[in-house]
């Protein structure tokens, strides 16, 4: 285990990481602009992941603990990594990372799987959006789309798969990258 000063944080080591399909898109010159920064060469990358906790100076997160992140989210608004592909990791507080609580039928790989980021997805687009808004899924072939297209029973916005015709994420959304041409289906 290293010697590192923590600050009042805690350490951890990694557990399990994701390999999502978002992050190839982050594998460019940083010239190219889309709606995902891109990665710095020479530095560890970042994504999903689950961390153990080895040292701890921050109430309520205890030695032993499994936590859950996404260093996106502070990547995106912040531009500061939390959840890097590296063995050890000093984090300052537990925001934005989740205590994991394990059920005893699951794999810890399930957690960066569908109960990850495309569980999470869908739990955002099914518990966040008021009945009524609009939630565009490009396409129900892969993880997301699949969790977020088989659990339309819930009260949720409505879903809309581009078809063949008529929408551009590029042109409406402005992003590089992200052009989906298809006509609005509301199921």
């Amino acid at each position: 285990m290293p010697t590192v000063a923590i600050n009042w944080g805690f350490l951890s080591t990694t557990f399990v990481l994701s390999a999502d399909p978002f992050l190839l898109g982050m594998r460019r010159y940083p010239a190219k602009k889309l709606c995902s920064p891109p990665f710095t060469l020479g530095e560890p990358i970042s994504g999903f992941g689950i961390t153990v906790v080895l040292h701890s100076e921050v109430p309520g997160v205890d030695v032993g603990r499994y936590l859950y992140g996404c260093s996106m989210w502070l990547l995106f608004t912040q531009h500061h990594k939390w959840v890097v592909f590296q063995e050890y990791m000093v984090f300052p507080e537990l925001s934005p990372l989740t205590i994991l609580g394990k059920h005893p039928d699951l794999p810890w790989t399930a957690y960066i799987g569908a109960a990850g980021m495309p569980g999470r997805v869908m739990q955002f687009i099914h518990f966040q959006y008021d009945s009524g808004e609009v939630a565009f899924v490009t396409t129900g072939a892969g993880a997301v789309g699949l969790c977020v297209s088989h659990a339309p029973d819930l009260p949720t916005a409505k879903l809309k798969y581009p078809a063949q015709d008529g929408y551009s994420a590029h042109k409406e959304g402005g992003y590089e990258g992200d052009c989906v041409r298809g006509e609005t289906l509301t199921i």
